[in-house]
């Protein structure tokens, strides 16, 4: 058996949950509806995110995952629903987004200097789940880590699980 902690989804939006075995020591540092921030074992840190789903408060994303990224020296992970993609690269469907648009999620990564995780599995983690053509589909859930980070687990990757229940597939390390 093991251990957790559930923030409630708010309505059909959000919600964060980390799990994990009894046996692995895990201290939960801070948490809100858009973060978990636990430190596993005393050697690494985790921060299971979820990005605001409206673009007007996106702004508070990018200045929780700022704070966030500087809070603690340690080596880290950062996974979740970011609710945005890197690059136009990661959608298909729908109308053009404006580059500005990307530019937050970006400016922050390329301030704190994680390394994108890859994965593997579909390439789209999120679908707005219509008949084609208005079929919508893009990467908002992701893995990142600093380099110290993968310097200590450098066979983890992110698995694209795939899900008929819900708009995003499960991301797994």
């Amino acid at each position: 058996m093991g251990n957790g902690l559930i923030v409630e989804a708010r309505g059909r939006r959000g919600g964060l949950a980390l799990l994990w075995l009894r046996d692995v020591l895990v201290e939960v540092k801070s948490f809100s509806s858009h973060h978990i921030e636990a430190i596993i074992e005393g050697r690494w840190r985790l921060v299971g995110f979820y990005g605001h789903h409206e673009v007007k408060n996106r702004r508070l994303s990018w200045a929780l995952l700022r704070f966030l990224g500087t809070r603690l020296d340690m080596p880290t992970v950062y996974v979740g629903d970011f609710n945005k993609v890197l690059s136009r690269m990661e959608t298909q469907g729908g109308r053009l987004r404006p580059l500005v648009q990307m530019k937050g999620l970006q400016k922050v990564v390329d301030e704190l200097g994680p390394v994108n995780l890859g994965f593997s599995g579909y390439r789209f983690t999120w679908s707005n789940n219509m008949v084609h053509p208005h079929t919508i589909k893009a990467r908002l859930d992701r893995g990142l880590a600093s380099t110290s980070w993968v310097e200590l687990f450098t066979k983890v990757g992110v698995k694209h699980i795939s899900c008929n229940r819900s708009d995003h597939s499960p991301v797994v390390l």
